[in-house]
């Protein structure tokens, strides 16, 4: 956008510039003849008197003297223009070329004519000066640069008017807070095709954009990479998660965005991994999130808390043979194993897993692997499910 108004200014200014050369070359051709003209009227009436033109048939009565007349007016008015300091032409010369039929000798290459009208014998002679001068640069430069001046005024200080895209994005940005003159700046420089985005894109634009931050330009200059159009709106979350810590390394960033969206958790190890990255966890909610997650495998996926007075001795032991098969915490797994699963054991856990992953993840893109819940309206219980679809979780116990 502000190329096409830098071309538009430069078109302009060489267009004025062009129409000052012209402009000016006309109207110091018109004072020159009109100075000369003034002189060379009168003198002309003085020095050609009327017995040089007179016979009974209106002819030229004698052609020596007329010759020898403008010879004379030749060498008194060859050199006697005089030109200001600031005018285009300079060493300006003038010569009789032709009184009436009566060729005047001269070597003067004209540069433009002068045409006069003589009244001699009741018939109108022509008379025929031919003009000469050189023509100076330096004032058409000089225009030329105060015009680059003014225009370079003109483009700074006055508003190149915004498309009505440009003018929207405009408009929201200073609804944002941005200043007017910031605003226009920045929608005045993107290019067109910026404005155009995708739902993804522009999904991926508002993610990153962070008015108090002044990143418009950067997240409009990430967002409107074609790749992030064929992403879903969960992988441009990722994308924006590996952008907030890399913000220059969108590469990287696209990798971590096109990794398979898979929960894996190796109890053995005592390690989980979501989407490709890696979450540090302690190891005993780590087993009740793998306790979870295997539900998720096997049915629905609900697990109702215990009754607050009575835990669940069945659960309670499902998850101990966990711990036990996978070198869990022996005090923990003992504990579970012989008092039962309580509700209040289950919210700690959960609480801790959630601390552990949004910590690394953030909250947008960490709760997507954290529990969805609901309550009973007769027994008043919650119940909870990990929101990982079943075909996206791995569990390795050895």
């Amino acid at each position: 956008m502000r190329q096409k108004a830098i071309v538009c200014v430069a078109i302009a200014w060489l267009s004025s510039a062009i129409l000052v050369a012209v402009i000016g070359q006309q109207v110091s051709v018109y004072a020159l003849d009109t100075e000369l003209s003034e002189f060379l009227a009168s003198y002309f009436l003085i020095t050609l008197e009327e017995p040089m033109f007179s016979d009974d048939t209106g002819a030229v009565n004698d052609r020596d003297s007329i010759a020898n007349a403008g010879r004379k007016i030749n060498d008194a008015i060859g050199a006697m223009i005089e030109r200001p300091w600031f005018s285009d032409t300079r060493g300006c010369r003038a010569a009789v070329q032709r009184i009436d039929s009566v060729e005047i000798d001269s070597d003067l290459r004209l540069t433009h004519q002068l045409l006069f009208e003589l009244p001699r014998n009741r018939i109108v002679r022509p008379v025929e000066v031919a003009i000469a001068c050189e023509y100076r640069a330096w004032p058409y430069v000089a225009w030329a640069a105060v015009l680059a001046v003014a225009f370079y005024f003109l483009y700074v200080r006055t508003a190149y008017p915004l498309s009505g895209n440009r003018l929207r994005w405009m408009n929201e940005l200073v609804v944002q807070g941005y200043d007017r003159r910031d605003a226009y700046e920045i929608c005045g420089n993107a290019r067109e095709e910026s404005w155009s985005l995708g739902t993804s894109q522009r999904f991926c634009l508002e993610a990153l954009h962070d008015p108090p931050s002044r990143n418009f330009a950067y997240s409009m200059r990430v967002a409107r990479d074609p790749r992030i159009a064929q992403l879903s709106r969960g992988q441009v979350e990722w994308l924006v998660w590996g952008l907030q810590r890399n913000p220059d390394d969108l590469e990287t960033a696209m990798k971590i965005a096109n990794a398979p969206d898979i929960v894996e958790i190796d109890l053995s190890r005592g390690e989980l991994r979501i989407h490709g990255v890696d979450i540090p966890v302690n190891r005993t909610p780590l087993f009740y999130y793998a306790w979870y997650a295997n539900n998720r495998r096997l049915a629905d996926g609900w697990v109702a808390n215990p009754q607050s007075n009575k835990p669940d001795k069945s659960a309670g032991a499902d998850l101990a043979q966990l711990m036990w098969s996978c070198a869990g915490h022996a005090k923990a797994a003992a504990s579970v194993e012989e008092a039962g699963l309580k509700a209040k054991t289950l919210d700690q856990n959960r609480s801790k897993i959630k601390q552990e992953i949004v910590a690394v993840l953030g909250e947008s893109v960490g709760s997507r692997y954290l529990f969805d819940e609901r309550k009973d309206m007769k027994t008043g219980r919650m119940s909870y499910r990990l929101r990982v679809p079943p075909e996206c979780v791995r569990i390795r116990l050895s």
